[in-house]
């Protein structure tokens, strides 16, 4: 419920941005592009929602490895599939742009826009897996944070300045900017909650560190 009231309250003040900043085929055209980003996107809900039991399990049954290990397995599915899904789209973006827009031009700015659109595919499952593994590991309080964080002191400041300094081109700027920062966010709290973890207090743990992703961001692990 609360995500869907998130994405209502997102998809709200980007349209009236849109309206307020572009032309009329300006809004077509960000109505298709948003349109296949949500989309395009769904399959990452379906990875979150098998990752989160896997990592509660792991970590209450102690299985620090397992649980640690998961998110960097998951993450990789996730950015693997949404590069397949996104790659087609970057090579023939008027072809895809026309499944939805018959007869429409969207000429070279709107190309731009739209591959920017399609880079946050690549960025969003890192914030997205790193809040699930906060959340299965019992911080729903930081998750909560960082989701109520991220509405109020990044989008909507964003949303309100960028397209006033950048006009049209700004709803995309939002998009990108938010979606970086957040996911330095979400990995600054997760560096720092990995470095209290309890399993880095036993050495027989500390080699369940070395694995693909979240190893970058504890130092300790090295030690």
């Amino acid at each position: 419920m609360l995500m869907q009231l998130s994405g209502f309250i997102r998809q709200l003040f980007l349209f009236k941005a849109v309206v307020r900043y572009g032309t009329d085929a300006q809004v077509t055209l960000f109505a298709a592009i948003y349109r296949l980003f949500s989309f395009s996107i769904i399959p990452v809900f379906g990875f979150l929602q098998a990752l989160q039991p896997i990592i509660g399990i792991n970590y209450g049954a102690e299985q620090y490895r397992r649980s640690v290990k998961a998110p960097g397995v998951f993450l990789s599915g996730c950015i693997g599939l949404m590069l397949l899904i996104a790659l087609p789209s970057f090579l023939f973006p008027v072809n895809i742009l026309g499944l939805l827009l018959p007869g429409i031009a969207p000429g070279a700015s709107g190309i731009l826009h739209f591959r920017m659109v399609l880079m946050v595919l690549l960025i969003a499952p890192v914030s997205s897996v790193s809040v699930v593994y906060l959340q299965a590991t019992g911080n729903a309080k930081w998750s909560a944070w960082l989701a109520g964080g991220r509405e109020m002191l990044l989008f909507l400041p964003l949303v309100v300045l960028l397209p006033y300094f950048y006009g049209y081109a700004g709803v995309y700027y939002t998009l990108v900017t938010e979606n970086v920062l957040y996911m330095f966010i979400v990995l600054s709290v997760l560096r720092y909650y990995m470095k209290n973890m309890p399993m880095l207090q036993s050495p027989a743990n500390s080699s369940a560190f070395p694995f693909r992703f979240f190893h970058l961001f504890n130092r300790k692990s090295g030690k």
